[in-house]
C-alpha cells in the first residue's frame, strides 16, 4: 500500500491538537471511508472531491482516537498503527475501491488517505483489509 497523505485540513488539525489549545476540540474518533472515484488524495483534498463506496455490506468502519496506541519510535520516525479495519461485499458489483480516508467523525475533515497501488473490484465475497498507520518524521 502507498504511503498515507495528510491533507491540509488534516495537518492543521494535527497541529491544532498537538501544540495549540484555540480553534480545536480535545482529539475525536475517526470513520475510515472507502471511496470508489478515481480522485487522488493530496494537500488540498477535501470530503467533497471524494465518491464514497456504495457496493453492496459497504460500511464506515469506526476507529476511536484511543485505538491508535501511543507511537513508537522507529529510524527517528513516529509511528502509530490503528487495528485492521475490514470493508465486506456481500453482493452485487462490480465496484472499484481506490483507497481509503481516516475522517474526523465530528469535524468530517480528512485526518489522513491512501490510495492504493492497485484498484481493488469489489464483488460479492470480496473483501479488503486496511491497517491505518500514521508516520511523523520531520517538520521544517
Amino acid at each position: 500500500m502507498a504511503n498515507w497523505v495528510i491533507p491540509n485540513e488534516g495537518k492543521i488539525l494535527w497541529l491544532q491538537r498537538g501544540i495549540f489549545t484555540t480553534g480545536v476540540s480535545a482529539a475525536e474518533n475517526y470513520l475510515l471511508k472507502g471511496f470508489s472515484s478515481a480522485t487522488t488524495v493530496g494537500d488540498a483534498s477535501t470530503l467533497a472531491d471524494f465518491t464514497i463506496s456504495t457496493f453492496t455490506g459497504y460500511s464506515d468502519v469506526a476507529i476511536a482516537h484511543t485505538d491508535f496506541p501511543a507511537p513508537t519510535i522507529t529510524a527517528n520516525v513516529a509511528i502509530s498503527t490503528a487495528p485492521d479495519a475490514l470493508f465486506t461485499c456481500t453482493g452485487g458489483g462490480p465496484q472499484n475501491l481506490v483507497g481509503c480516508l481516516l475522517v474526523g467523525a465530528t469535524s468530517g475533515k480528512i485526518i489522513a488517505g491512501v490510495n492504493f497501488d492497485a484498484v481493488r473490484v469489489m464483488n460479492a465475497g470480496s473483501t479488503e483489509t486496511v491497517t491505518p498507520t500514521l508516520k511523523f518524521k520531520t517538520f521544517a
